[in-house]
């Protein structure tokens, strides 16, 4: 996959054709471990939107909005590279396969709040996975988060981890 920013270049080639967010089963996923991408198809309406939306939800429900809130902040953190988060499937003592985990981020994943954020402003995201060995996973998410974080100094917008308890 060639990345359409300038900065990754060939990071990412190797990886599956793209595949829609939204019109993906997880059975048009592998069934092995692997590294995966959450990237941009299409951009919608500006993210701030999105924690602008929240008033209505903290009048009624205080402890979920705070939670939502501090996930929605990671979305002011999208930059011009399509990809948003880089992600792994699988590793020692994981059964978890890329068709697994795209379940998870459809209902269940913590990343499950800003993703539906953005398809909701009408953003349109793409899934792109390389599969592995299940022993290679952790070194192979490490090794493209490194090479992503070298040509952006920084990690992607969903990438950053969230504070336990904030």
């Amino acid at each position: 996959m060639k990345c359409e920013c300038s900065a990754c270049g060939s990071i990412f080639d190797g990886f599956s054709k793209p595949i829609s967010f939204r019109k993906c089963w997880p059975e048009d996923l592998p069934d092995s471990p692997g590294v995966y991408l959450i990237c941009v198809r299409k951009r919608g309406a500006a993210p701030e939107a999105a924690l602008r939306s929240l008033s209505k939800l903290r009048k009624s429900w205080k402890m979920y909005a705070k939670y939502c809130e501090d996930y929605l902040k990671l979305l002011k953190r999208i930059s011009d590279c399509p990809v948003l988060y880089i992600g792994r499937a699988g590793g020692p003592g994981s059964r978890n396969t890329v068709s697994g985990r795209y379940g998870q981020l459809r209902g269940g994943h913590v990343k499950e709040v800003p993703l539906s954020a953005l398809a909701r402003l009408g953003w349109e995201m793409e899934i792109r996975y390389r599969k592995c060995q299940r022993t290679e996973t952790p070194q192979m998410e490490r090794r493209y988060l490194k090479e992503y974080e070298r040509a952006h100094e920084d990690k992607p917008a969903l990438n950053v981890r969230m504070p336990r308890g904030e």
